[in-house]
């Protein structure tokens, strides 16, 4: 079956990784992260979360993609 899908969903400069559905649910419960990618900030100052994830922001709105 892996190997129909890899020949079939072919992305340029993507990896295919076909995992099972409980493992895609069980990885957002235990991160909270809803996406395959995410970007994680955690701290005590809400003032400090708030400046990185600004700049985190700033800098991944330059990275090319498709859905830019």
């Amino acid at each position: 079956m892996k190997k129909i899908f890899d020949e079939t969903v072919k992305f340029p400069g993507l990896t295919n990784a076909w995992v099972m559905p409980i493992k895609t649910r069980i990885d957002m419960i235990s991160t909270g992260i809803k996406t395959p990618v995410g970007i994680k900030i955690s701290g005590a100052d809400l003032g400090q979360i708030e400046k990185i994830g600004e700049q985190v922001e700033a800098i991944v709105k330059q990275v090319p993609g498709p859905f830019r």
